[in-house]
């Protein structure tokens, strides 16, 4: 995997040709589940729910019917299960390509990248021009 600027803003995300792409997995998922271990009580916990907002712009925003999605995953959950999630409240969004450009908090990640309470994922569209 090949290293991306850091930051992005209105500028970089508009040049997303050196974006990071990563295939969507089709059986990613990002609702909660319990996490191994069991206290012996019967009990198994759960791991903490991360809300994440998701960001979404030019042809993404239209296939979605709006600009922003709250999400909900488990804490430590991965980029590809917040899109799932949002793929879920956003039936538009099954028209999302398989490989897309993803920033978490502001920088370039890939479909991996663990989330937490509160992070921001944004969405950003091929760009065509020259």
């Amino acid at each position: 995997m090949r290293s991306v600027p850091a930051t992005v803003d209105a500028v970089t995300h508009v040049a997303a040709a050196a974006a990071v792409e990563a295939p969507v997995p089709a059986d990613a998922v990002g609702a909660p589940v319990p996490a191994s271990g069991d206290a012996g009580d019967g009990h198994v916990p759960v791991a903490p729910n991360a809300r994440v907002r998701v960001l979404l712009f030019a042809s993404y925003r239209d296939l979605a019917g709006t600009g922003e999605l709250e999400v909900r995953v488990r804490v430590g959950d991965d980029v590809a299960a917040a899109l799932a999630e949002a793929r879920a409240r956003a039936p538009g969004l099954e028209r999302l390509p398989q490989t897309l450009a993803v920033a978490v908090n502001g920088v370039y990640a890939d479909f991996a990248t663990a989330l937490a309470d509160g992070d921001e994922i944004a969405l950003l569209p091929p760009v065509a021009g020259g």
